[in-house]
């Protein structure tokens, strides 16, 4: 059936979550939704989305399930979730063969997906000048996730004598090959079809161009990709295009309104609770509670009230990786008096010397089409001015972004 459903591809392939996922819970019932339809389940049914957050196989997937509690008699209902899941696209192929119900509005193959990038000109232009100041003639230049092939385009014309673009989409893929004809760089610009860490480029690299910047900064996998890339495809000191990231945290208070739809909220801790399979032993009264988020434009949060200045989680320099995973604690001090309820996460990303771009409310351009994750905090509480509590944050290979504050 996966093999069916896989076109034919082999089942021991790598498997990976699709984009634009919802996920809900009501009644001890998760039901996760995709452009294509929906399944619903239990426990065992976020345990896989879990487990997929990066590519791997079904079999590497039960192994892991295995080693966190998951008996071998779940293994009929493991294997018919994965099957659903694939069915109806939630699951798809890492290395770049996806259903054709991928192809749809809101997923990294839909044309609406691009045209807010490309809209976005304060990106699009920040690249090309990134790239213009960059790339010397005659560089061997890597555009990971390529998309529409624009930057590809960009390092093209900056003079690079060979640009390898790497687009695990077939239908984006297609794309950038028409694109790069009709621009008269085909000679130059070759798309490579697949994933980054699977496929192989002929020759080394000097430049990277990486823009795999999410909503949630790191969700992209930016930090995973980079690495490898580094290692097996780029000479020894590449140039990396972007080249720093600094993750920030804005202290905020929020209407009650705005979070009144997520009735889920309430159900976290009683479907943690229940999970019965030690996927987080850790978690008890003293430790991080799963909250709900949302997400905004940032030029849409100005109605709220900033109780801080903004205030650096994380600086990334993006030329010295050495870790996919990051855990750091940081103080944060308030600069007013209000209600403590949320965090406003944004990002400042340093293209190259001199060129940024931000998603800071104050800073983000009006074009911008990055959303700003507001993480809901499961305490609230009035701060004082001056006042000051913790932050502890960590992004890993399968929670993604996580927070935990505790007062001072």
């Amino acid at each position: 059936m996966i093999d069916s459903l896989l076109k034919g591809e082999p089942a021991g392939i790598p498997l990976r979550l699709a984009e634009s996922l919802n996920l809900r819970f009501s009644s001890g019932v998760w039901r996760i939704e995709s452009r294509s339809g929906s399944i619903e389940g239990r426990e065992l049914a976020i345990l896989i989305i879990r487990l997929f957050a990066f590519p791997q196989t079904v079999e590497q997937a039960i192994s892991q399930a295995e080693a966190l509690g998951v008996s071998s008699e779940l293994h009929r209902e493991f294997y018919g979730l994965i099957t659903e899941m694939l069915r109806f696209g939630i699951l798809v192929s890492a290395q770049g063969s996806t259903s054709s119900l991928s192809k749809r509005r809101g997923s990294f193959d839909g044309a609406d997906v691009h045209v807010r990038m490309l809209n976005d000109t304060a990106r699009t232009f920040a690249f090309r000048e990134a790239i213009k100041a960059t790339v010397k003639t005659g560089d061997v230049v890597l555009d990971i996730g390529s998309g529409t092939g624009v930057l590809a385009l960009f390092a093209a014309q900056a003079g690079a004598k060979k640009v390898y673009a790497i687009e695990r989409s077939p239908v984006m893929a297609s794309l950038a090959r028409k694109f790069a004809e009709r621009n008269g760089f085909a000679d130059r610009i070759e798309v490579i079809e697949g994933n980054s860490t699977y496929v192989e480029v002929p020759e080394k690299a000097d430049v990277v161009i990486a823009e795999l910047i999410g909503n949630d900064p790191l969700s992209e996998r930016l930090l995973p990709v980079l690495m490898d890339a580094c290692q097996r495809h780029t000479i020894e000191s590449p140039r990396l295009i972007p080249s720093k990231l600094l993750i920030y945290a804005i202290p905020v208070e929020v209407e009650e309104s705005h979070f009144s739809s997520l009735d889920q909220l309430q159900n976290w801790r009683s479907a943690v609770c229940n999970l019965g399979l030690r996927v987080a032993p850790e978690w008890n009264s003293d430790s991080p509670a799963p909250t709900c988020d949302t997400w905004v434009l940032p030029q849409n949060s100005g109605g709220w009230r900033e109780l801080s200045e903004p205030q650096e989680l994380v600086s990334l320099d993006l030329r010295s990786i050495k870790s996919d995973m990051i855990a750091t604690r940081r103080t944060m001090r308030f600069d007013r008096d209000g209600l403590f309820n949320a965090i406003l996460i944004c990002f400042s990303l340093e293209v190259a010397a001199g060129i940024a771009i931000s998603t800071i409310p104050d800073a983000a351009a009006r074009c911008n089409h990055w959303l700003v994750r507001i993480w809901r905090s499961p305490k609230q509480f009035s701060v004082s001015k001056g006042q000051r509590i913790e932050i502890d944050y960590s992004f890993d290979r399968t929670v993604h972004s996580q927070f935990h504050v505790r007062e001072t």
